[in-house]
């Protein structure tokens, strides 16, 4: 949550192949409403090892076991 912006992202993590990751964000959609923030903006995250198929909506970000090795190895990169 950030106050300032007042933008909140909610993620779940599913270490497991093949996650439909629609039903996934529908879920922690359902989640979030019981949450207290009151924001301008929600973004939602779902972090797995692989996706049947990736959904592409503008507050949705689905993460698989390669997204995460690249964005790893990059922040390295630039770290050094």
């Amino acid at each position: 949550m950030n106050d300032k912006t007042k933008e909140v992202m909610f993620c779940e993590c599913k270490w497991s192949d093949n996650v439909n990751g629609y039903r996934i964000i529908q879920d922690l959609k359902k989640k979030a409403k019981f949450v207290p923030f009151k924001g301008d903006k929600e973004y939602y995250a779902v972090f797995a090892r692989s996706f049947k198929k990736k959904i592409k909506e503008d507050n949705v970000f689905l993460f698989d076991i390669n997204d995460m090795e690249r964005l790893l190895m990059m922040g390295w990169i630039m770290f050094y």
